[in-house]
């Protein structure tokens, strides 16, 4: 994190701190408060999560509102919205939900730079933040009030590997991951690891930086390896680039990548007909609700439902589950209740939390092929824990 922001940051929590200490009880009147942290309309993921919220609030004041101990109570959602990927402002914005709004629980934060330490300030208050999407191991890490619905970049490593050894059969890998995207160097250095506890073998390796793309003899090396499966953990340009160039070499193994991947762009791209991803959410799905979530979600706002919908539908469903459970709708018991969800079925699948932000569930495996994206999998937590 820059100094800059550090400092920022440290400042926001002392002062937090003192604020928390001042304010009264929240969530005590008619309403429920609960923050929502947005995106403006026109970004990467603000539309998803502003009408995945509404759509789950929808649904809950259609009942009138949540049932809590026989008393039916409203729920409101304090919503802001923050630039896509600022930390300061996803700081400053659950500084506010917590200490002006006097909310009770904090739905959003779709970026693990913003989550990271805005999430340090919902710890230090005591107030649940679910962030449905993050996937550093730090969002969570060491953190009893921080929650998230996806799975982390560690667990796709996990996956990837047990996809590729066990499902797919590969006995031998290569893999180019981005050497200055932290991101993609642990989905590869879980994957290695795992893939090799398998009985696998890594038979090359390659890394590149996003300014400078992928060379020649890198992909040579790699096509003379004769990998049965080619892992690439980076985001959709450096991807796309990539997988060209050794296709367009005679590398002919199927790729593997993690949900850093753009399913709707990579599934219409020849060169990764027959490629294989893991992610948290398909339409495909045949878990509880989905198809319901879908045709709610086409109807209410035209459009195709993303993961960042689903995810953020279900962050929103399982904070409102905790509060029909609870007899007051106080911060801790809330953070209690969801730390001890032991199995609620949501569109993305059965979420588990054992006394901890991460969830145990299912992963889905996609494969591109022609033009489309199938359901080839799901990969339950006990085939790569």
């Amino acid at each position: 994190m820059p100094q800059h922001i550090r400092a920022s940051f440290l400042l926001i929590v002392v002062l937090s701190l003192i604020a928390v200490g001042c304010r009264k009880s929240a969530g005590t009147g008619s309403d429920i408060r609960l923050g929502l942290i947005t995106y403006p309309a026109d970004g990467l993921n603000g539309t998803s999560t502003t009408n995945a919220a509404a759509l789950a609030l929808s649904e809950v004041e259609a009942k009138g509102g949540l049932i809590m101990n026989g008393v039916v109570r409203k729920v409101r959602f304090v919503t802001i919205t923050i630039t896509e990927g600022s930390a300061e402002e996803a700081v400053a914005a659950v500084q506010q939900l917590i200490n002006q709004e006097n909310v009770v629980a904090i739905v959003g934060l779709q970026n693990s730079d913003e989550a990271i330490p805005a999430g340090g300030l919902a710890e230090q208050a005591g107030i649940s933040l679910i962030a449905p999407i993050p996937n550093n191991r730090k969002v969570t890490e060491g953190r009893k009030f921080v929650f998230r619905i996806g799975c982390c970049a560690d667990v796709e490593g996990k996956a990837l590997a047990a996809l590729a050894r066990t499902l797919l059969g590969a006995r031998t890998a290569a893999i180019l991951s981005q050497a200055n995207f932290a991101y993609s160097q642990t989905v590869a250095e879980i994957f290695r690891r795992e893939f090799e506890s398998y009985g696998g073998k890594i038979t090359v390796e390659e890394k590149f930086i996003a300014s400078s793309p992928l060379i020649p003899t890198q992909a040579a090396r790699i096509k003379s390896a004769h990998p049965d499966v080619v892992l690439l953990p980076s985001t959709y340009k450096s991807v796309l680039s990539n997988g060209i160039l050794l296709r367009s070499i005679g590398v002919r193994a199927p790729f593997l990548g993690p949900d850093s991947w753009s399913r709707t762009l990579l599934r219409n791209v020849p060169e990764f007909d027959g490629s294989y991803m893991v992610t948290n959410w398909c339409r495909d799905m045949s878990t509880s609700g989905n198809q319901k979530f879908i045709e709610a979600y086409r109807t209410k706002f035209a459009t195709e439902p993303t993961e960042t919908a689903a995810l953020t539908y279900d962050a929103c469903n399982i904070l409102f589950e905790a509060i029909r459970r609870q007899t007051t709708s106080d911060a801790r018991s809330i953070r209690d209740t969801l730390a001890l969800m032991s199995a609620y079925e949501g569109v993305s699948g059965l979420l588990r939390f054992h006394d901890g932000g991460d969830p145990a569930k299912s992963l889905v495996v996609l494969q591109f092929k022609s033009g489309t994206e199938l359901l080839y999998r799901i990969v339950p937590p006990e085939m790569y824990r």
